[in-house]
């Protein structure tokens, strides 16, 4: 009898490691990278900005949470805004904008855990409000001929950098 109940418990532990690893596996290991803007303008609405310092707290948890979109970014261009209309919708809207003086490399992965595409970009803007929401605009890697901005989706969602950027428009 004694021998069946550590059959039994051992069979159990061993079903409850099973079952906790396939959990944690969920989806891809995305790995952590050391990224860090030189800049962040967090715009709202009503036509005012903040920038943020590097020595604030708030700069390295919204320039953190912004990689990680950056991270998971996972539709092609659905269109292309030219410089003006990126000015205009930052105008009117609520966005974050990320930039490097010198652009930056950002590996993206697909579902499976496989290299997406590489984005260079000296800025990135992450959409709250109006037409974009929900979007990410990459600037052009200068130099270029085409100025566009590409218009990207990521399979993050932007609702934690909304958080925190209505956190600091109190």
């Amino acid at each position: 009898m004694r021998n069946i109940i550590v059959i039994f418990l051992s069979v159990l532990i061993l079903c409850s490691a099973v079952v906790t690893s396939a959990c944690d596996s969920s989806g891809p290991e995305i790995p952590e990278i050391e990224i860090e803007a030189d800049s962040i303008t967090v715009g709202f609405e009503d036509h005012s900005t903040i920038q943020l310092t590097k020595g604030s707290p708030e700069f390295k948890e919204i320039n953190d949470e912004a990689i990680r979109i950056c991270q998971n970014i996972c539709d092609t261009m659905e269109c292309v805004l030219g410089p003006e209309n990126v000015e205009e919708m930052k105008y009117d809207n609520k966005f974050v904008e990320i930039g490097f003086i010198e652009p930056v490399s950002v590996t993206t992965y697909t579902d499976e855990g496989d290299v997406y595409k590489i984005l260079d970009s000296p800025s990135v803007i992450f959409v709250f409000t109006g037409e974009y929401a929900g979007f990410v605009l990459c600037a052009p890697t200068p130099p270029t001929d085409w100025p566009e901005w590409a218009v990207l989706g990521s399979r993050r969602s932007l609702g934690n950098l909304e958080t925190m950027v209505d956190a600091l428009h109190t």
